[in-house]
């Protein structure tokens, strides 16, 4: 076959099928799996844990370092569990509706996979905590005469349905009917519910701090690098507002110098505007220079109706006035990552929901 009768042949066969674009992966949740599962009632909790997929994409199960046996898990022989090992990571556990969805032989779920069915394991089927769950469901089960009966009434239509049409039409209807027979029934009691509520509060702690620690640290790069937000600017105005009251307090007390007495407001309102001018000049890596002073105290709105030029020199005597004010130690230094930093991440922290901490970036 000569070039252009391969070329012809090249273009008249059908294409190669392209390879499917990957989805970007989620960022892993730092919270264990315990926390992440907090609702505001039985009945939302109860429909959660007996839908599709109750663990969400992408979530990896924690490994159980320890062995736990059917003998190991005591109970009062009506589903309330009184001692047992601890669990961590399995917020699934015993759970009715969870069980009788998931824990499924191979050949009952199917998905499909490069256009042909394939027999996948369940999350529950190899989970190593399976014999003693499945003893406790089943006890929970002959527990509650209603939730027997609404199982077996389910159970019976969806022999005679395929298996992906069992939560769907009629079939659908029996299993909402028996999750509603297990909120009627309500909670059942664990002994292990203290170690998983113990376990998540102390990483929810560590993660808070962790978030306080990254916040100061990219606040204290930031100030490095001469970038400000709003919350130091306020930071700022408020020592300077601190500053003019602790200045007027010692100009009007007996250990001020004679010149210091006579002072009025208006000098200490000048002074304080100053150092709060050179101080924000320097957290913008700027020159601090009467110049620049009072270029900042004009655009800033805390001139007094004074010109540039007559500003400057104000600003000049000031700036004199400023270094006597350090001498004296009338004011301690400035910390802008301080106390009232430290306030304003708790009072942020104080108002985020359980296991909801934002990234800190």
């Amino acid at each position: 076959m000569d070039l252009p009768a391969r070329i012809a042949a090249k273009r008249l066969s059908p294409a190669r099928p392209t390879t499917k674009a990957k989805l970007p992966r989620q960022a892993p949740n730092p919270l264990p799996i315990d926390g992440r599962f907090i609702f505001s009632s039985f009945e939302i909790e109860v429909h959660h844990w007996g839908s599709e997929d109750p663990w969400g994409p992408h979530t990896r199960m924690p490994k159980i370092r320890h062995t736990i046996n059917v003998s190991d898990v005591i109970t009062d022989k009506l589903g309330n569990v009184i001692t047992m090992p601890p669990l961590i990571g399995r917020p699934c556990f015993g759970r009715i509706e969870t069980f009788l969805r998931h824990a499924k032989p191979a050949e009952e779920k199917k998905i499909v996979r490069d256009n042909r069915e394939v027999e996948v394991r369940t999350r529950c089927m190899r989970c190593t905590v399976r014999g003693p769950c499945k003893a406790l469901v089943t006890e929970r089960i002959n527990s509650s005469p209603e939730i027997g009966d609404a199982l077996r009434t389910w159970h019976q239509q969806s022999i005679l349905r395929h298996a992906k049409r069992v939560y769907t039409a009629e079939t659908g209807r029996l299993w909402t009917n028996l999750l509603v027979s297990i909120v009627r029934k309500g909670r059942f009691f664990s002994s292990n519910d203290a170690v998983v509520a113990e376990n998540t509060s102390r990483a929810n702690e560590l993660l808070k701090e962790k978030w306080r620690h990254d916040k100061r640290r990219q606040r204290n790069s930031n100030l490095t690098r001469g970038l400000q937000d709003h919350f130091t600017l306020a930071c700022v105005v408020e020592e300077r507002d601190r500053r003019l009251e602790l200045l007027l307090a010692f100009c009007g007390g007996a250990s001020a110098p004679r010149d210091m007495k006579r002072w009025d407001s208006t000098t200490c309102t000048f002074v304080s505007d100053t150092w709060l001018a050179i101080t924000s000049l320097k957290a913008e890596r700027r020159k601090s220079g009467s110049t620049n002073v009072a270029r900042w105290l004009i655009a800033s709105g805390r001139s007094n109706g004074r010109k540039e030029r007559a500003l400057i020199t104000r600003v000049g005597q000031d700036m004199k006035k400023l270094q006597r004010v350090e001498c004296l130690r009338v004011w301690g230094a400035f910390d802008p990552l301080g106390e009232t930093y430290d306030a304003e991440l708790n009072r942020m922290l104080g108002e985020l929901q359980f296991g909801n901490i934002p990234p800190s970036n």
